[in-house]
């Protein structure tokens, strides 16, 4: 998790920048295909039946009025698709790309709850509109609440009867009648989708969605011309329709405008969240204690501490909430690979059965439950048909609900001796779970290294253990099956080796490297005397904060082992960090850049004996440099003489 309790140090990526993550995050998590019917049956859970009554009833409406389709997509969608918002959908006009976004609301919601206002949008800013969706855009967009007149009887075509039956699945009347093409009830390959900037886009809308108001999945329909497409996020991948004509296909229109009046839980809003006028602020978390069956309710105190930009993914939401007692608690939403990794509390617990003598150091659960994203939770792409090779694409996740007390961060350290007594604390607490726990922590931040004050004494802790894993007794990453793999961490504090290669094994030493690299952070951008820190990373650790993987690497590389770029980030720390800088940092740089120093003759040696050199055939075939230590140039226990010399 790149922050736990505050947004990341880098500033503001661009949108281009954005949009090329969100591409290589949607890249192959798609489904393809879904006709209208199956969408609405399966994502919105509408029975066939109800499907063929408001047909039926669209029909009916036509004929009446003496309509002909051409006329009744005139009225229904000429207005509709606009500026404005009609009970069923928020409408964002993206003209600049000639493409309208629909993003449908909650049945059982009014005015107040999501108040709008006509007002022009900034170049370059993010606004909250309706629902708390968050809308980026490059030029003006008007969004007002316009029930028209010509939109109400259309409206009232969709008050259709609430059928619980399930559909049959009888051939059609006619036996001539083909099957279409894209009918999923027939498993087939899952197949890769091309990726467009209109995907990307509508990604984007997606993700602040799901980043304003935290939903369980998002919703959105485009309109490219005539055709509209229908579109579907949650944090496992996403789905799409096959594009259909609403001139042609009016019918069709009303029946996606029907299967908007749902449930909330139906629209992807947070089943656990009951909120005041659609603010974060008082907003009400309510969940049932599996042991004593009893309600928990947390009230939140503030706006979120931390949400992650993810669409797909972890998708961490932070909050500050009180409970019935009145403490002072953080709330963690996180959804967590479910057939691989083992949730945060029972590494917790595990960690507290072999090492007891750490308790005090590790988060102080208050409450927590997984919730199965299919049996709990109910999210729609359950619903659909399994296709082959589904499990190759996207991999099942869980929603985990943490609430532990709320931490103090290190920047509020009272003095360089106290920051210095924390930090000290939490490294041997890091190692006392990786040897005697067997839990490897693998997200060493600033965020994480935090302290609790009771009774005018600070006790540290070591947060944040969702990306912690399992160690055998040679202290090696248990293999896990059927998750992704790959290198973890926050990217500003990332080990070198693992970013040269996010395949990479974790080894113990690349958390100590990591410990290093928030000592440089704190030293550049804390200030103890006024417990506060400098927000935007400083220009010369930007590549650590916001450049690609190459970029960063080669900057600590830089750091460690050239003297000028070394004196450009020294020149930036604060007086605070003086005796620090002569005391820890100097001879720790001095260790990691000893140790990669080793790496790389080892492995120039290993090249050229590779080759066929006779001299050097015997030092290629010894095994003796030990790369989980950089050749015993980075151990725990040097790291620890250096911070108690």
């Amino acid at each position: 998790m790149s922050d736990y309790y505050e947004s990341t140090e880098s500033s503001a990526s661009s949108l281009d920048t954005e949009q090329l993550d969100l591409l290589q995050t949607l890249d192959v998590l798609s489904y393809s295909g879904l006709s209208v019917e199956r969408w609405v049956k399966y994502i919105f859970g509408m029975s066939m039946a109800e499907i063929a009554l408001v047909r039926s009833r669209a029909r009916a409406w036509g004929m009446k009025r003496r309509l002909r389709q051409f006329d009744l997509w005139n009225v229904i969608v000429q207005d509709f698709c606009r500026e404005d918002t009609c009970p069923r959908f928020l409408i964002l006009a993206q003209r600049s790309k000639g493409t309208t976004v629909l993003i449908p609301a909650a049945l059982d919601t009014d005015a107040s709850d999501f108040p709008l206002k006509a007002v022009p949008l900034p170049e370059d800013k993010w606004r909250h509109a309706v629902c708390s969706v968050q809308v980026y855009t490059h030029g003006t967009v008007e969004i007002e609440k316009d029930y028209k007149n010509t939109l109400r009887d259309a409206t009232n075509v969709c008050n259709r009867l609430r059928s619980k039956s399930t559909p049959s699945r009888a051939k059609p009347r006619s036996s001539k009648r083909k099957a279409p093409e894209d009918d999923l009830l027939h498993p087939r390959p899952l197949k890769r989708i091309r990726i467009s900037c209109d995907d990307m886009r509508l990604g984007a809308l997606a993700q602040q969605c799901t980043g304003a108001t935290y939903r369980m999945h998002v919703c959105l329909m485009s309109l490219q011309g005539a055709d509209m497409t229908l579109h579907y996020y949650d944090p496992m991948g996403s789905i799409r329709s096959v594009p259909f004509n609403i001139i042609k296909r009016s019918e069709d229109l009303l029946v996606v405008w029907a299967m908007c009046n749902r449930l909330r839980t139906q629209a992807g809003f947070n089943p656990f969240q009951y909120n005041t006028a659609g603010e974060w602020k008082e907003s009400r978390f309510v969940f049932e204690d599996c042991d004593t069956k009893e309600e928990r309710v947390f009230v939140a105190t503030d706006e979120p501490l931390f949400i992650s930009g993810e669409l797909l993914g972890r998708r961490t939401l932070v909050l500050p909430v009180t409970d019935a007692l009145g403490r002072i608690l953080v709330l963690k939403f996180a959804w967590v690979l479910c057939d691989s990794s083992v949730p945060e509390t029972e590494l917790i617990k595990e960690i507290l059965r072999s090492a007891p003598e750490i308790r005090k150091h590790l988060p102080d659960l208050q409450f927590s439950r997984v919730y199965d994203s299919d049996t709990d939770l109910h999210l729609p792409r359950f619903a659909l048909p399994p296709l082959e090779d589904e499990r190759e694409y996207c991999w099942k996740r869980d929603l985990l609900i943490t609430v532990t007390t709320r931490y103090h961060h290190l920047w509020t350290a009272r003095s360089l001796q106290e920051f210095k007594k924390i930090f000290m604390e939490i490294v041997e607490c890091h190692h006392v779970a990786y040897e005697k726990g067997r839990v490897f922590h693998r997200d060493i931040s600033w965020t994480n290294l935090m302290f609790d004050r009771v009774d005018d004494i600070s006790i540290r802790i070591l947060n944040d253990w969702d990306n912690s894993a399992n160690v055998d007794e040679s202290g090696d990453i248990k293999a896990t099956s059927g998750a992704p793999g790959g290198a973890r961490g926050t990217f500003v504090f990332m080990a070198i080796d693992l970013l040269r290669n996010r395949n990479h094994e974790h080894f113990y030493r690349h958390d100590l490297e990591s410990f290093f690299y928030v000592l440089i952070w704190a030293a550049v951008h804390f200030n103890l005397k006024e417990s506060t820190r400098t927000e935007i990373a400083q220009p010369v650790l930007a590549q650590w904060a916001a450049g690609e993987d190459e970029e960063a690497w080669q900057s600590k590389m830089s750091f460690l082992k050239d003297f000028e770029d070394g004196e450009a980030v020294f020149n930036l720390m604060g007086a605070d960090f003086d005796e620090l800088n002569v005391t820890w940092i100097l001879d720790l740089r001095e260790i990691f850049a000893d140790g990669y120093g080793a790496f790389e003759d080892h492995l120039e040696t290993k090249s050229r004996g590779a080759q066929g050199e006779p001299s050097l055939r015997v030092r290629y075939s010894d095994p003796a440099f030990d790369e989980k230590t950089l050749g015993g140039h980075v151990t725990f226990e040097k790291f620890m003489d250096i911070l108690k010399g």
